[in-house]
């Protein structure tokens, strides 16, 4: 089965994510942290094979949870950023950055699916 852990500050968000990733996967395992400090406490813990994450989030950002999650953890799986971002620019700016897929808010239910089945169906 595989995991995923996902971290938005905003609990309607990742309640709405939670429910989607559920109707969309069914035997996927999903983690939910509000905090992308909660997340680098668990990853020693749970082996994941996605992460999403927001980007606007106080105390520490998707950017900083990105490099810190490739730099001092050490993971190589695959990240996406789920943002409301969407000024022209914003896509190429996290992409550069390193996240490997960029999905928009308000989160349309068939661009997640088409964006994450390539790397929940991955061996």
């Amino acid at each position: 089965m595989k995991k995923v852990l996902i971290v938005d500050d905003d609990v309607i968000n990742l309640m709405v994510l939670f429910e989607m990733l559920s109707i969309i996967f069914p035997n996927v395992q999903v983690t939910q942290y509000s905090s992308a400090l909660e997340v680098l406490s668990d990853v020693n813990l749970t082996q994941y094979d996605l992460f999403l994450s927001d980007i606007d989030m106080p105390k520490m950002d998707g950017y900083e949870l990105y490099t810190k999650l490739r730099e001092e953890k050490h993971i190589t799986q695959t990240v996406v950023a789920i943002t409301a971002l969407a000024v022209q620019g914003d896509r190429d700016r996290i992409l550069l950055h390193g996240f490997d897929a960029y999905i928009s808010k308000p989160i349309d239910m068939n661009d997640l699916q088409t964006i994450l089945t390539p790397f929940i169906e991955e061996k």
